[in-house]
């Protein structure tokens, strides 16, 4: 996930967002474009980030939080390694 996480910043100036980051370590070959699929996927991984981020007062809804917070029980970071 650095990797992909890398190419990603390097292309577009900006780290991803958690909607971003899910389909990178889902479907990064869809990054651009993701199916219908992908996207319903990664929007359910973001809601779930911000439920959680909500219910903790956690910081990671404000804009792009990679290299992240612990989030969802430390997965994203775990990906990331």
């Amino acid at each position: 996930m650095k990797e992909r996480c890398a190419e990603f910043e390097k292309s577009y100036h900006r780290p991803p967002t958690d909607l971003e980051f899910y389909i990178l370590w889902n479907a990064p070959a869809q990054i651009e474009k993701p199916s219908k699929a992908v996207r319903e996927r990664a929007e359910r991984f973001f809601n779930l980030v911000a439920a959680r981020a909500a219910k903790h007062k956690h910081p990671s809804t404000e804009g792009p939080t990679f290299p992240g917070l612990c989030l969802l029980a430390g997965i994203r970071d775990n990906l990331a390694e």
